[in-house]
């Protein structure tokens, strides 16, 4: 394998790499807002509850 095939596989893989990183980081950023909406709609409910 020419060196130049060899350095395209390794950029390949680093993309590969980079992209999967921000996938997973944008997938937990929407997992803990999601988490936090939910808290605070128990919260909320939890008020309307105490009121009644």
């Amino acid at each position: 394998m020419a060196a130049s095939d060899e350095e395209t596989i390794v950029r390949l893989i680093q993309l590969w790499t980079q992209d999967h990183n921000l996938r997973l980081e944008c997938w937990l950023e929407y997992q803990h807002e999601a988490a936090e909406a939910a808290e605070e709609a128990e919260h909320q409910w939890q008020a309307t509850e105490d009121e009644a």
